[in-house]
């Protein structure tokens, strides 16, 4: 009988979707068609991004649930909360989904969703980091 704690080993997983990322401020006042248009590019660019690291790092879905952060890059400048790039940060997620590293966005398969403070850069868009372990 083996008394040793059985060890997990954690997977982790980062992209950075590029784009111009817009805060709920901006959302809540647009057309829905508008928000559709800002909404695709994102998703789609996550989805392609994702699928391509998953083949290039023989990385497969995930089977149990994970914790997901998201670190926004924004212009020099633009002042913004911590929460308030929510919107591309749900186009990201779903397209992360739609790549099929995670089953769903749902509550039994993403435990807790952190939103970090934007930071400043010329590139700006979507960090999105996925381990299936909580920290």
């Amino acid at each position: 009988m083996n008394d040793e704690p059985e060890l997990r080993r954690v997977r982790e997983f980062s992209l950075f979707v590029p784009g111009e990322v817009w805060t709920i401020n901006k959302d809540r006042n647009l057309h829905h068609h508008a928000r559709a248009k800002m909404i695709a590019p994102f998703r789609q660019a996550a989805k392609l991004l994702c699928l391509n690291k998953m083949r290039m790092h023989d990385f497969g879905p995930y089977t149990t649930p994970v914790t997901v952060t998201f670190r926004p890059m924004q212009k020099p400048g633009v002042i913004a909360d911590t929460a308030n790039h929510l919107p591309p940060c749900k186009a990201v997620l779903d397209g992360i989904v739609d790549a099929k590293l995670l089953k769903d966005d749902t509550a039994e398969f993403v435990l807790a969703q952190t939103f970090l403070p934007p930071s400043k850069s010329k590139d700006t868009g979507i960090w999105v980091f996925i381990t299936d372990e909580a920290r």
